[in-house]
């Protein structure tokens, strides 16, 4: 009677086994749409009584785990590859908006512009009296000026979109980091007590990927199951259930833009440790590429203004007054404007080269687009007024090369005085308005045009005494290109770099569909696999139920037998 009993507790366990691995199996179908999902199988074993003999065979069955199938190698690939993905398609994105600001197809571009412009003044010159050439002249310019203040503001605000992007993705970095260090908690708990933490353990690699996807991380599991995350210089982000939130403050010295700190950590910035992922492609747009466009707008629109504004003063408007500015004074393209006393009044167009009102400055001016952008400097000469053998020395350097508007019509020349930091411009070079604008025992900082701006730096050397003199002169960089082929340097520059971000994007796609591909094939449902397993598991249990019913019918008989 006892080993018939035995029996029906075979039966039991087949049936509970059965029917557990016939539930495994649903669920596998039941997520076989489900995002990140890896599929589990049954693990069956054979389970014996304790005895001697007979009794000590396998008598029955259980299901001693439910086991997750995954590749962790092939996931950790996963993850980095979601850093690629997550960097490159940004840069690609912000470089898109660039490239769709810049867009000169449609017209009315700097470039169709600029051209406009200087054939104005070419028209002015063969009528310099002409009201009609100093209008059409006049509304080219505050066109040109209109544009080149537009796409200043345009770039500028693509960088500040991209700054204010890097603050929301911090934001929802924390969120992740939050959530992350209280699914490694749960985790740990339920897999310590022998619980089955499969799901978790999915969404927790789902979460992994968001995470790599905004930035760049290096994480491992550890024994008891949880996934400690850092960043590249070792920082901490998550260690078991604890988690440190990452802040994003303004730097006063970089226009206010947001530096990452953790906020454990307020004075380690992390700018140049976050490198991948959307965060490190929008700090490298926003503090590299996007500067690098904005500078050389700049320098094209300080160009035009400073060669224009030059030669503008060397001529006569039609009340016979020299003429004065033409654009106001800028220091970048968001700036640029005619003068509000030519936009008040064309006949101030000083188009005349002498007071007998004919065309030559304007024609001067239209030679200007030839010109190159950028200017040379020539060594400086030392004179030691004494000679007394103290070596006096000095080198220059262009600060701002765009600014340096025009060749020197004769050498720029500096006198020491009584004082280490008291030099006089005694040569101006035809810059009417150089100016010193600081200077000490090393070094000198002239200002070309008087705008305050540091356009030159002199590094002086040896011994200089009052009365000695350094001269230099300036000249055009023949290498450099004119102002129309500048910007469409510029535009060649930006339609490379979102080609190739284009290029990348897709190469990253790529890779990423074959590594989840491989994911698939490891850690995917297959439907087809699913259904041969439910009609075994389904065979099985209805063999087990059919064991009870024998052992029901070989009871009935021992009862009747009994009788």
């Amino acid at each position: 009677m006892a080993d018939i009993l035995r029996i029906l507790s075979t039966s039991r366990d087949a049936l509970l086994a059965n029917l557990t691995a016939i539930n495994v199996t649903g669920s596998n179908v039941a997520n076989v749409n489900t995002p990140g999902y890896s599929r589990v199988r049954p693990i069956f074993g054979s389970i014996s009584q304790s005895g001697i003999g007979i009794d000590r065979s396998s008598v029955g069955v259980n299901i001693q785990e439910i086991q997750r199938i995954y590749d962790k190698y092939l996931e950790a690939q996963i993850v980095q590859q979601q850093q690629e993905i997550g960097y490159h398609d940004m840069r690609k994105s912000m470089l898109d908006r660039v490239e769709s600001s810049l867009n000169e197809s449609d017209g009315g571009g700097i470039n169709e512009l600029l051209s406009k412009f200087w054939n104005a003044w070419n028209d002015l010159a063969a009528n310099p009296s002409g009201s009609t050439e100093r209008d059409v002249l006049l509304k080219t310019s505050e066109s040109l000026a209109y544009r080149f203040r537009q796409q200043g503001d345009d770039l500028l605000d693509i960088q500040q979109d991209a700054n204010t992007t890097i603050a929301d993705l911090i934001t929802e970095t924390n969120a992740d980091l939050v959530e992350f260090a209280s699914l490694n908690d749960k985790i740990v708990t339920i897999e310590i007590d022998g619980g089955n933490a499969n799901s978790l353990r999915d969404t927790r690699a789902q979460l992994l990927k968001e995470i790599g996807t905004t930035l760049d991380i290096q994480y491992y599991e550890t024994s008891d199951g949880a996934v400690n995350i850092y960043l590249a210089n070792g920082n901490a982000l998550v260690q078991g259930d604890i988690y440190w939130q990452l802040d994003a403050v303004e730097n006063v010295d970089n226009s206010s833009y947001y530096d990452i700190v953790i906020t454990t950590s307020p004075g380690e910035v992390l700018n140049g440790v976050i490198t991948g992922g959307k965060i490190g492609a929008l700090l490298e747009l926003r503090d590299a590429t996007l500067v690098g466009y904005i500078n050389q707008l700049n320098d094209l629109a300080i160009n035009v203004a400073n060669k224009v504004n030059s030669q503008h003063r060397l001529g006569y408007d039609m009340y016979n007054n020299a003429g004065g500015l033409f654009f106001s004074e800028i220091t970048d393209a968001r700036d640029m404007q005619v003068a509000a006393a030519i936009a008040a009044d064309s006949q101030k167009i000083a188009a005349a080269s002498t007071v007998n009102g004919d065309g030559g400055n304007a024609l001067a001016m239209g030679t200007l687009k030839d010109e190159r952008m950028y200017m040379s400097l020539s060594a400086i000469t030392a004179t030691d007024f004494d000679a007394g053998g103290d070596n006096p020395a000095a080198r220059a350097v262009l600060n701002n090369r765009a600014e340096a508007y025009k060749a020197t019509t004769s050498n720029i020349v500096l006198t020491r005085g009584a004082a280490p930091g008291d030099w006089t411009v005694t040569g101006n070079g035809g810059y009417a308005g150089l100016a010193v604008l600081s200077a000490d025992a090393t070094t000198i900082v002239l200002d070309l045009d008087n705008s305050g701006t540091a356009d030159i730096t002199i590094t002086l050397t040896g011994t200089w005494e009052q009365d000695d003199t350094l001269s230099f002169s300036m000249s055009a960089d023949e290498t450099s290109s004119t102002q129309s082929d500048y910007f469409s340097n510029l535009l060649s520059r930006v339609g490379q770099d979102v080609l190739s971000a284009g290029q990348n994007a897709d190469r990253q796609e790529d890779v990423m569909t074959q590594l989840e591909n491989q994911r698939e094939s490891v850690s995917g449902v297959s439907i087809d696999e699913e259904m041969m397993q439910l009609m075994k598991y389904q065979f099985a249990y209805s063999a087990a139920g059919q064991l009870v019913t024998t052992v029901k019918e070989m009871l009935d008989l021992l009862i009747e037998l009994g009788r």
